[in-house]
């Protein structure tokens, strides 16, 4: 299952688009991460806004754990207007985001944080690393000309990735989205359909070019359980399946 991207986008050693690729995200270290990776898990998404502690020496150390799984890391400091936890202001935001970047492998910054993602995406750029741009729209689908424009302004800031997460209120809103993650598949585009008629888009997007899925600790907005998706996944994609037994040395899925 090969996407036609222009060219290969991986996130530190991990190539997207040949099979599915499955994303945790969690908030702080705890030790039971280090089964993520036979676990099925491909990227850990470090969610430093719900850290007890955002002081730079704290993240620095939590990143230190962090790193010592193995896994490609993908930093993110959600804020309150994209359902995020950070209490301070954009300024110290922008000034944790550029002490990170050598710590991780890619960065997610908004697109609607007007005030700051043009410093963080020429940061992440200059570093080599992974640029995700995102965007959530936590009530609605929108329009396909409507993400075209998202998708744009994504790009013009230098995304790799276009990371879009849209509430669907009914199918035809997850068949929308589908339709536009297939028809950009080649510029490199995540896509979710939150919600309860969403949760299915967890599973096949990946058939419609989607780079990555996502789960959490505590799933949320119609995620599956990490177990639920990497059986699934298993089942109904070879070769996730085979890199599972291969890689992983786990026992063939029956």
């Amino acid at each position: 299952m090969t996407r036609n991207l222009k060219t290969m986008i991986k996130i530190g050693s991990v190539e997207l688009g040949s099979k599915p690729n499955i994303v945790l995200a969690v908030d702080e270290f705890n030790y039971n991460l280090t089964e993520a990776y036979s676990n099925g898990v491909s990227i850990i998404e470090i969610r430093i806004d719900q850290f007890s502690n955002t002081n730079f020496d704290f993240v620095r150390d939590q990143l230190k754990k962090f790193s010592s799984l193995n896994l490609p890391l993908i930093a993110t400091i959600r804020p309150k207007n994209e359902k995020g936890s950070w209490k301070k202001d954009e300024s110290k935001r922008k000034e944790l985001f550029l002490q990170i970047i050598d710590l991780v492998d890619a960065i997610d910054i908004e697109l609607t944080s007007f005030e700051i993602n043009r410093y963080v995406a020429t940061a992440c750029k200059q570093a080599g690393k992974t640029l995700i741009v995102s965007n959530h729209e936590f009530n609605k689908t929108p329009e396909i000309s409507e993400l075209e424009i998202q998708m744009s302004e994504a790009k013009r800031l230098g995304a790799d990735i276009f990371k879009l997460a849209c509430f669907a209120n009914n199918q035809d809103d997850v068949v929308r989205l589908l339709g536009f993650i297939k028809d950009n598949k080649e510029n490199g585009v995540i896509g979710i359909s939150m919600g309860s008629h969403g949760t299915i888009s967890r599973l096949i997007a990946t058939l419609f070019g989607s780079l990555l899925t996502y789960t959490s600790i505590t799933p949320c907005y119609g995620q599956l359980p990490l177990q639920e998706l990497v059986d699934m996944s298993r089942l109904f994609y070879p070769a996730f399946n085979q890199d599972l037994i291969i890689s992983r040395q786990l026992m063939e899925y029956i």
